[in-house]
């Protein structure tokens, strides 16, 4: 084994060329297994003085056992061995659910192409021959930590995301207090296993504040002492975030003079404490707590800042209904009063709009960063020989690629509401035909069309309209979304019909009409409004040209906006809602005419 084969950088030297995703080598255990005393001790030193943490084994057994106790990060698996080869340990520990997530490198003298299928078919992710290469082995442990770091990070943003969707669909339509805010820290503590999730809200005749909700680890909120805090307390960081209206981090309790010991949570290491605040208005005080310090990451931190931005709008919204609840004993004597909270109660809503324009918005460019890197090294993994070999591994590189691609669109969708909603599209006007860009999407949508047995008819009233002065890409991701929602809402073996009038000497109208399960009446409006879904979304199908497929719920306000950025009308007809008889429903599109 050749471990001064080259020259080696030292760690402080390596990371600095380390770009875009840094690893801090201290924090990654490698598992080197080999038969091999000397080759132990050789690659141990090396990947030690690298600065990892190295643990070791000399045979299969010793190294399952070492793998399911320590769970290291990589493990350099060496193929020849006595009682169990490599192979049979790579397999064994793939089918033990707590290291078959560990990636495995076999290190072995063997260099024929069927060996190295072998080692991969076993469940190895890569192979390096003996003797080793400084740099080599360095260069593939860092891709294959990069690898698991990134996925790592994708699933944990995905989780946030997820959650944050999950809080905001789940608290929108609730106006009871104690079941708004119980489900939000059940929610919020479940999904990411914080040791304490509280929401604190202002006693209006004290100056204090009341536990309204709590959701941790082997307790309940009975237990919990005291139930109401002061104010003015000085030990206390609920009451110093709320009294500062700024959020209160502490990463390790111990050093907080503000930090109030309590009996029943004495695990507590860190803290992290939000008001909860609509414009000028505190409605309470989010507390999270945790038994390790240093617990709240940044991504923590956004998300859970997100989430309060929610809640806070939320719980605001539950006081008023209480409000207004307690004024309709007093109608008649409280009209005046009762106007003014309904009025206030419409601000509040636009004011969530805005709210929520404004998460779209930021989340869109967070989300872009991490995309980004799924794709740049999806590409690099695709540029390898040992992808393009492995059939099977090319699927999933494929899968990772289509998911990238999803989420994009889905990127793409949320910028496109943002910036209708800040009146930015900054549309280019030109002569365009309608016909020829229903022409492109037929040819582009033929696959999908397919898939799902439907036929598209493009009818000669399209074929007839004369050019409109319009933006070219705008208008084709408004018949993009009429299309894919028409596929969407009609069931196999269905027809879409296209077709194209000049009601009056001034317009065109275009005509999108589908055999598909219909709308609702009473849903006419609603259905272009953003994150508005027919029906359950819970029943939805994954998939975006899936029968009744889910999505983000924008692609009907998308369309909205284009066409009112262009002048134009856009509505819907239907006779209902029947997925029996399937009564269908039309859209109708109409535009000014080019100017002669």
């Amino acid at each position: 084994m050749n471990i001064v084969s080259s020259p080696h950088p030292t760690h402080k030297q390596k990371a600095s060329v380390m770009d875009p995703l840094e690893l801090d080598y201290s924090q990654f255990t490698i598992l080197a297994v080999d038969d091999i005393p000397s080759n132990l001790t050789i690659v141990s030193l090396y990947l030690t003085h690298m600065g990892f943490r190295v643990l070791t084994a000399v045979n299969g057994p010793a190294a399952l056992s070492t793998a399911a106790e320590s769970l290291p990060n990589l493990i350099l698996l060496d193929v020849m061995m006595p009682e169990m080869s490599g192979f049979e340990v790579c397999k064994a520990l793939k089918q033990n659910p707590l290291t078959t997530d560990i990636p495995v490198i076999f290190m072995t003298a063997l260099s024929n192409t069927q060996d190295k299928i072998k080692g991969l078919e076993s469940g190895a992710v890569d192979y390096i021959t003996k003797p080793l290469n400084n740099r080599e082995l360095i260069a593939r442990i860092s891709i294959h930590l990069k690898n698991q770091t990134l996925t790592r990070r994708y699933q944990q943003q995905a989780n946030h995301l997820e959650t944050s969707s999950k809080l905001s669909q789940q608290i929108t339509s609730i106006l009871d207090m104690e079941e708004l805010t119980t489900r939000a820290t059940r929610l919020i503590q479940t999904r990411f296993l914080y040791y304490c999730v509280t929401i604190w809200v202002k006693n209006p005749r004290t100056d204090t504040l009341i536990l309204q909700a709590l959701a941790g680890r082997d307790f309940d909120a009975s237990q919990i002492n005291p139930s109401e805090l002061s104010l003015n307390a000085s030990q206390s960081i609920i009451a110093h975030a709320w009294r500062s209206r700024t959020v209160h981090l502490t990463n390790d309790v111990r050093a907080d003079a503000n930090f109030l010991f309590s009996e029943t949570v004495p695990l507590t290491r860190s803290e992290f404490a939000i008001p909860l605040q609509v414009g000028e208005t505190l409605v309470g005080v989010l507390d999270v707590q945790d038994d390790k310090v240093d617990a709240f990451d940044q991504e923590d931190r956004i998300v859970l800042r997100m989430m309060a931005d929610q809640l806070s709008i939320a719980l605001q919204n539950a006081q008023l209904y209480g409000r207004l609840a307690r004024f309709n004993h007093h109608l008649e004597q409280e009209v005046t009063r009762r106007t003014a909270a309904l009025q206030e109660a419409y601000a509040q809503l636009i004011q969530m709009d805005q709210a929520k324009s404004d998460f779209i918005n930021v989340a869109s460019h967070e989300l872009y960063t991490p995309i980004a890197l799924l794709k740049g090294y999806s590409q690099i993994l695709n540029e390898q020989s040992l992808i393009m070999e492995n059939e099977h591994l090319a699927r999933i590189v494929n899968g990772i690629d289509r998911g990238a691609q999803r989420l994009t669109e889905i990127v793409d969708s949320m910028m496109d509401i943002a910036k209708i909603d800040n009146a930015d599209l900054n549309l280019i006007f030109q002569s365009v035909s309608l016909a020829a860009l229903w022409q492109q999407l037929k040819q582009e949508m033929t696959q999908d069309l397919v898939n799902r047995r439907l036929e598209l008819n493009l009818l000669a009233g399209l074929f007839s309209l004369n050019p409109i002065d319009g933006d070219a890409e705008a208008l084709y991701k408004v018949f993009t979304q009429l299309l894919v929602n028409a596929i969407k809402y009609t069931p196999d073996g269905g027809c879409i019909t296209v077709n194209g009038r000049t009601p009056t000497p001034h317009t065109i109208e275009i005509s999108i009409r589908d055999t598909g399960i219909g709308i609702a009446p009473d849903k006419h409006e609603f259905i272009f409004a953003k994150f508005y879904q027919i029906g359950r979304v819970d029943l939805h199908s994954t998939g975006k040209t899936k029968f009744k497929g889910g999505g983000p719920g924008l692609g009907l306000a998308i369309a909205r906006g284009i066409v009112h950025a262009h002048q134009g009308e856009i509505w819907v007809e239907s006779d209902g809602l029947d997925e029996v008889n399937c009564p269908g429903s039309t859209f109708f599109i109409r535009l000014p005419r080019q100017q002669d």
